[in-house]
């Protein structure tokens, strides 16, 4: 099994065995160069930034809900902000977790905005409002044991040494653009290590795949890019991606990245 080594620095320094081989990086570069591309074609315009938002978010919301084994179509997202009857009850869990994404959305959008840095705080405030009114949670409390939602193949450390490493993560990620392997890694990859690192980690009690995702779209959004859309297709990948290499699982957050952007960009 995959498990942490807990004398391993942070992202600023990585390991060899979380480092990534080289590689052209084909759908990063290619990522970056449509970017450019839709900057050049048309501005900010207001009407087509809400069109954009709106598509975006309900794919988003869509997409860590499938993450939990639970499709979710816009009108069962509509129904749940709204809290008008529709297929999940008003007050169900799904409902209040749907809830609780559009709370995480506008945060990371904030976030994002304000150029907060990306931490342990930051991390558990994402939990907090995410998972604010659904039973059984303890929002933004770190877990004191095992997480109720391990991803197979990976071992995630003790709760004793869970508040070390949240300390180091903090420290390591305050220096992300440091010199060093991690700082020479194209932002796809960075976002990779960084959502392996977190599901590694999984500093609360459940929900942590879903933090995860959140924390490597706010990482991808303050670069340029577009969020990290996982579609229910996506999830047994992924999970599998998580327990094998890291090169496997950059091309697969880049597929998923490269694909969400075709989407809205089509939409």
């Amino acid at each position: 099994m995959r498990g942490i080594d807990f004398d391993t620095p942070g992202p600023s320094d990585p390991p060899p065995s979380l480092r990534f081989d080289p590689s052209p990086h084909l759908l990063g570069r290619r990522l970056d160069l449509l970017l450019a591309e839709q900057l050049l074609a048309r501005g900010p315009h207001q009407e087509a930034m809400f069109r954009y938002r709106r598509a975006r978010d309900d794919r988003w919301m869509q997409g860590l809900m499938a993450l939990r084994g639970v499709e979710a179509t816009s009108l069962d997202l509509s129904c749940a902000l709204t809290r008008r009857p529709g297929r999940f009850g008003r007050d169900a869990d799904e409902a209040q977790l749907i809830r609780g994404l559009r709370r995480a959305i506008d945060r990371i959008d904030e976030s994002v905005e304000l150029a907060r840095p990306l931490d342990a705080e930051e991390l558990g405030h994402l939990h907090a409002v995410t998972t604010a009114t659904v039973e059984g949670e303890y929002p933004g409390v770190l877990r004191t044991a095992a997480p109720l939602d391990p991803v197979p193949g990976l071992e995630p450390p003790s709760a004793e040494l869970l508040r070390v490493l949240l300390e180091r993560f903090s420290r390591r990620l305050d220096l992300h653009d440091g010199a060093g392997s991690w700082g020479n890694l194209h932002p796809i990859d960075q976002a990779a290590t960084l959502f392996r690192r977190l599901v590694l980690l999984a500093p609360f009690h459940d929900h942590n795949l879903i933090v995860a995702c959140l924390a490597t779209s706010w990482w991808l959004m303050a670069r340029g890019y577009p969020p990290f859309l996982p579609r229910s297709a996506d999830r047994r990948r992924l999970l599998a991606d998580l327990a094998g290499s890291d090169a496997e699982l950059s091309r697969r957050i880049a597929r998923i990245v490269f694909r969400g952007f075709l989407d809205l960009r089509a939409g």
